[in-house]
């Protein structure tokens, strides 16, 4: 389990993991699909982040949306064979983009410096560790 750290500013709570806190691969197949999902969710915020400021970006980004959720569809019969609920899939997607929304709109639109800094660090942490799953899109 990760250990969460809070920082609240203006009625808002960011969650955040912290630097010394490593993130790692699932042991069991079952829990791969979870990965994957998270994944194609924190990134597809990104690609709305993207959308205007960098179209180049917003390709390649979108095109790793793609292949994340490939690999949910390769990984999910093996973890509905050890009873995973396929429903599953999309809250994960959904919670991991919204959590994204969140630190973006902190990282970009914070009067408070520090949470600023904190999003954005959390920001280059998960998106860096989703992106280094896939094969290089250059």
């Amino acid at each position: 389990m990760q250990k969460r750290t809070g920082c609240a500013a203006v009625g808002v709570t960011l969650w955040y993991a912290p630097a010394a806190v490593p993130f790692s691969l699932p042991h069991t197949s079952w829990e791969h699909p979870q990965l994957f999902a998270v994944c194609a969710g924190r990134l597809s915020a990104i690609a709305v982040h993207e959308h205007r400021r960098d179209p180049d970006a917003f390709s390649r980004t979108i095109a790793q949306v793609g292949m994340l959720n490939d690999l949910v569809d390769a990984t999910l019969p093996m973890a509905e064979a050890h009873g995973l609920d396929r429903t599953e899939v999309n809250t994960w997607r959904f919670e991991a983009r919204t959590e994204i929304s969140v630190t973006l709109e902190q990282a970009y639109h914070s009067f408070d410096t520090r949470i600023a800094e904190l999003a954005q660090r959390d920001l280059v942490t998960k998106v860096r560790f989703c992106r280094d799953l896939l094969p290089s899109t250059n």
